[in-house]
């Protein structure tokens, strides 16, 4: 009868632990909820909440149902330790056939226990207990009370993850919301005029947060100057080095005056801050309507089309230069072109072209040319290829950044 009364009482008291410790809303609440739960149902005087680090133990926790004993001077033997760490529970008892130390010896244990506590597949902590002296000895079957506690402990720590997990993601896509729209702050509006060019513009982000950019900029004399980029690299760290770019190439071109100056002068400032494994491919040219000529330096991008009036769109190989934050002082030449009032430049990033179907297949240069030359006006370009694209990839949520641009000349006043 008295057997049953205890093995009742320790089950009462599992249901009120199991409550208590996945009730825990952070790691010291749970350390908390746990030593009180294991110190009530083992029948040991004490018990500690260890971590071990290499060949370090830390107390996180400790409890003891004398009012005068703390943690400095809680000791624990290694040995048991050890042999706790292979995932089972360890014990010592005064006739045990193992000897666990001096130390413990002088301090008159006669039984502790190590009960793993076990978070996927790895050992994360330790629940210790002992008895010293006088106390009584601990009943063979508290044994498996404290694995008991200990399993919860584990399953409480996994929730605890998950949870933080969570909030870690809402945080997450609350900044990259921020960031997309501090993004689209910098860019251009999607349509109008800027000195004798007509324009639309259509940008959207990948999964994370956008790495391409574009701009346009008046210049003296009735030029403009256009540009587009792509940040190779992932997530915030290319939205940043985009903004940058974009914010420094802006400032540059309004004092050079010149594509391949302003290019030399973004890649010095981006040699000395951008990662290894992070660089920007570019296209940046100068448009002067009066001179029916564009300057322009294709510095790795490669991703634009010229469509002559009346004519189907082509893609005009350059040898251009090597993409910029790769090699300080490299030499940018500009190259020129002959453009006319009606001429349409289409630029791109390769989120559009390398875009693939769900069947592996990229959406590639030769869809973009055909879309551009079913077109039936600037307004339409961007449109009519990002239309084209989604239903390519049957979705809407591209892999990659995406932007589009076609920018008209048109005639003088």
């Amino acid at each position: 009868r008295e057997l049953a009364f205890v093995a009742q009482h320790r089950l009462n008291l599992l249901v009120e632990c199991s409550a208590a410790i996945n009730a825990a809303g952070s790691e010291p609440s749970l350390i908390a909820a746990a030593l009180d739960a294991a110190l009530a149902g083992s029948g040991y005087r004490r018990v500690a909440w260890l971590r071990q680090s290499g060949e370090v133990v830390e107390i996180l926790g400790f409890k003891s149902s004398a009012a005068h004993e703390s943690a400095d001077r809680f000791a624990f033997s290694q040995s048991l330790i050890r042999e706790a760490a292979a995932g089972q529970i360890a014990r010592l008892t005064e006739d045990g056939p193992i000897n666990y130390g001096q130390s413990i010896a002088s301090l008159g244990i006669h039984s502790a226990l190590c009960a793993p506590i076990v978070f996927g597949a790895a050992v994360v902590g330790f629940l210790y207990f002992d008895a010293r002296g006088v106390e009584s000895a601990v009943a063979p079957e508290a044994a498996g009370f404290c694995q008991a506690i200990a399993r919860m402990c584990g399953l409480a720590m996994a929730n605890l993850k998950r949870v933080d997990l969570e909030h870690r993601q809402r945080r997450l896509e609350a900044d990259l919301t921020a960031a997309r729209e501090a993004q689209q702050l910098i860019m251009p509006p999607n349509s109008g005029t800027i000195g004798r060019l007509r324009y639309t513009l259509r940008s959207r982000p990948g999964r994370t947060v956008a790495g391409d950019l574009f701009d346009l900029v008046e210049l003296e004399n009735g030029r403009v100057a256009l540009s587009i980029g792509d940040v190779v690299g992932e997530s915030i760290s290319a939205g940043i080095i985009m903004a940058s770019t974009q914010a420094y190439l802006h400032a540059s071109l309004q004092r050079h005056q010149d594509a391949a100056q302003a290019l030399a002068a973004v890649n010095r400032y981006l040699t000395l801050r951008c990662a290894l494994n992070m660089y920007v491919t570019m296209w940046v040219g100068i448009i002067d309507p009066a001179a029916g000529k564009v300057r322009f330096v294709d510095a790795g991008h490669g991703h634009w089309l010229l469509r002559r009036a009346g004519a189907q769109p082509e893609h005009l190989p350059f040898p251009g230069g090597i993409p910029v934050g790769i090699e300080p002082g490299y030499p940018y030449a500009c190259d020129e072109l002959a453009i006319a009032p009606g001429d349409r430049l289409f630029l791109y990033s390769d989120g559009l072209s390398e875009q693939r179907s769900p069947a592996g297949e990229e959406f590639g240069r030769l869809r973009v040319i055909s879309n551009l030359a079913q077109s039936p006006s600037v307004a339409r370009d961007a449109d009519e290829l990002f239309d084209a694209v989604q239903r390519f990839a049957c979705t809407d949520m591209l892999d990659d950044d995406a932007t589009a641009a076609s920018i008209e000349i048109m005639p003088s006043a």
